[in-house]
């Protein structure tokens, strides 16, 4: 459960962007990501714990996804074309 504190920052947040730029950077970058980008995150209000809960869900994906495919587990999602880069 949320404190008050929490839920209250996650309504003024505008955006949730800033947060999805730097799992982004992250994943492509196999975990190095300049200053600025991480520096972006926080400056959008991004906490500490919210950067590493990012970081948790992104080693949860590609441990999955490679458990996945030593497996070779069949993929049952419907293939999605990307629209436009974030």
């Amino acid at each position: 459960m949320q404190n008050g504190g929490q839920l209250e920052r996650a309504r003024r947040r505008s955006s949730i962007g800033p947060l999805l730029t730097l799992s982004d950077a992250i994943a492509r970058g196999h975990g190095r990501v300049d200053d600025g980008a991480l520096q972006a995150a926080r400056d959008a209000g991004a906490s500490d714990a919210e950067i590493g809960e990012v970081v948790g869900h992104l080693a949860l994906n590609v441990l999955t996804n490679y458990f996945n495919i030593l497996a070779k587990v069949d993929n049952d999602w419907p293939v999605v074309t990307p629209r436009s880069a974030v």
